[in-house]
């Protein structure tokens, strides 16, 4: 398993700048990145989500298509003018 930050890390590169805010009353926290490559990204940390969320969401986007990877299980794709797919494991979700 893969946490989020090393995830961003190996996709994006080495980091140049960061941002947190948290809110420890309710255990949540946001966190903005600037990569060294021009990449940004952003981590979204949440203990009060729905019992029937995933725990983890992780959403590359890209020119014309999303990558989306749920609980580091479940990877779909989401092509720009077709339709989505999940593409492993194999069972169709969409």
């Amino acid at each position: 398993m893969v946490h989020p930050h090393s995830l961003l890390r190996y996709l994006a590169g080495d980091i140049e700048s960061i941002f947190v805010r948290r809110n420890a009353a309710v255990g949540s926290s946001m966190v903005s990145l600037r990569f060294k490559s021009g990449a940004v990204g952003n981590l979204h940390y949440s203990a009060s989500q729905s019992s029937r969320s995933f725990l983890e969401r992780t959403e590359v986007i890209g020119q014309g298509e999303n990558v989306i990877v749920d609980n580091n299980i479940r990877v779909h794709l989401l092509p720009q003018g077709r339709r989505p797919r999940r593409i492993w494991p194999g069972r169709q979700l969409f």
